[in-house]
This record gives structure tokens, sequence and C-alpha cells, in this order.
């Protein structure tokens, strides 16, 4: 049972067994739920893993990465007051992955080989985008472009190299 709900924003198969991630969001669409559909069985078994509630609106977006493992995903919320990443296992716990004053702006790439997040944020402000590197093992950021201006990156397969696109207001 899905409860009642309004909308079904978004959609998403596991990468392991036989499971569909279902969100739903009610009329206001101040109330997200993530729920777990289980088709293993002879019959769906449905679980509610995950809520977030405001008092306004609960932004719907794409920023949403299954992981492998099978148990868990990643997502960014603004539920902090700013837009972060967090990660969300299917037992119902999360954890915010980034933290600050600042935004993250585009997940770019996950590497679960290294257990890597590649994102960009504005950590100095809304005028720049900085290219980040956070490693999961230990919660750490490592900024990879240049702290001013506004960065971009497309990642080869594998995450080993890739292309950086950069501009300033006195390098176009």
């Amino acid at each position: 049972d899905l409860g009642k709900y309004e909308y079904i924003p978004r959609i998403n198969w596991s990468p392991k067994e036989n499971k569909l991630i279902l969100q739903t969001l009610n009329r206001h669409q101040n109330h997200l739920k993530y729920h777990l559909v289980d088709f293993s069985g002879s019959k769906p078994m449905v679980s509610t893993f995950f809520e977030e509630k405001s008092q306004t609106y609960v932004e719907v977006d794409d920023n949403l990465i299954l992981l492998k493992d099978g148990k868990s995903l990643l997502r960014t919320s603004e539920s902090s007051g700013y837009n972060h990443i967090h990660r969300v296992q299917f037992d119902g716990k999360s954890e915010q992955l980034t933290k600050g004053n600042w935004d993250v702006m585009e997940f770019l790439g996950l590497d679960e080989e290294s257990g890597s997040i590649f994102y960009s944020a504005a950590t100095n402000g809304p005028l720049h985008k900085i290219i980040y590197k956070l490693t999961l093992s230990s919660g750490t950021s490592d900024r990879i472009s240049p702290e001013v201006g506004w960065s971009d990156a497309e990642f080869t397969k594998g995450f080993k190299y890739f292309v950086h696109s950069y501009s300033t207001a006195n390098t176009p």
C-alpha cells in the first residue's frame, strides 16, 4: 500500500534484484515519500523507507543515483536550507554527505569502484561553480577545479580523466 498520494514524480529500478523505488508526493507537494516495491515474491511487497516533509515545498529532481549495493541511493535535498547530497538506505537510515552554507549545483558522476562522488557547488558564492570529489569512506571533499569562476567537467568512463571547461569575468 502506497498510502494517500496525488503524484508519482519518479520511478527507478534497483540495480540489484527485482526492486522498484517509487516516489510519491501529496497534492501540496510538501510531503515526499520513497517506497521500495519488492517483486521477488509471488506478490509485490511495499515498504516506505524514507520521507521528507516541509512547511512549504519539497523539491523533486533527477539527482537520484541508485547504488550498486542494492541497499541505498544518493539524492539531493534542501532540507537543511541548502541543497546537499544525502545517502538514504532502504532500511530508513539517512546521512547528509555534504554540509555547509552553500548549494550543491549538480551531480556530475559516481565512481563506485573508488567510492567517489563528483559534484559542482557554489561554495564561494553564486558566481562561482566549483568541481569537487567527495570520498565516501572518509567523507572529505576535495576541490578539483579553480576556486573562482565557472567550471564544468565531462568525465571519461571510469572517472580517471575529465575535460574541464572554465570561464571568469576576465576569461570568457
